[in-house]
């Protein structure tokens, strides 16, 4: 979904300058906020949540996600930030908070 505002929560100001000149930025760049153990994978280059990437790791790992994100048991985290490193796309990495 594109939006024709920027969306900028949790961006730094430098990021958030460099994004001004934007017409329209996908809704998921610096949109999404984690609690707890929760997981995503991300676009390292511009903070974008990747939905079908997260569902991947989140179903492999026979859990569910809600709202794109996966809440994982702390001793799980590192295995969650592998999967989306393994996907072997370019920029995608997993995060967790």
């Amino acid at each position: 979904m594109k939006l024709t505002t920027v969306v900028l929560l949790g961006c730094t100001s430098a990021y958030a300058a460099s994004l001004s000149s934007l017409f329209e930025r996908d809704i998921n760049v610096c949109g999404w906020h984690l609690n707890g153990d929760d997981c995503i994978c991300m676009n390292s280059q511009n903070g974008a949540l990747l939905q079908v990437q997260t569902n991947t790791c989140c179903t492999n790992m026979g859990l569910q996600t809600k709202n794109a994100i996966c809440t994982v048991a702390h001793d799980n985290r590192d295995t969650f930030k592998q999967c989306c490193k393994w996907l072997n796309q370019m920029s995608v990495i997993g995060h967790c908070r």
